[in-house]
């Protein structure tokens, strides 16, 4: 599985389809998606050590988020604010995408 943010509706509709398919045995079942589980959340966590204190990288080969880390990619493009202000940068962009990470676990259920 390649890294990318985890995606709880991905999990669940994988339960759902698997249960159909598999309703004679429930030990299997839940053996299967606890390894499935793991490989999400693995997918996931590749993701944000892959991109972690890279912005540049998570820019050029994700677009799909370029309109949420432009600022980021931007202010770490320029070579001219100290390192103090880098490491300031850095830590709002880890927030940034850890949350982005693992939004669906992060944000509250409705």
């Amino acid at each position: 599985m390649k890294p990318q943010p985890l995606n709880l509706n991905k999990i669940k509709s994988w339960v759902k389809q698997d249960l159909l398919v598999k309703q004679g045995d429930i030990n299997r079942t839940i053996d299967l998606t606890i390894n499935k589980t793991k490989q999400y959340l693995k997918s996931a966590c590749m993701f944000w050590l892959k991109y972690k204190d890279n912005p540049v990288l998570l820019c050029r080969e994700k677009p799909e988020y370029k309109k949420e880390f432009e600022p980021f990619a931007t202010a770490f493009k320029s070579s001219s604010f100290s390192s103090q202000k880098l490491k300031w940068i850095l830590g709002r962009y880890n927030d940034w995408l850890f949350k982005l990470v693992f939004k669906s676990v992060l944000e509250d259920d409705k």
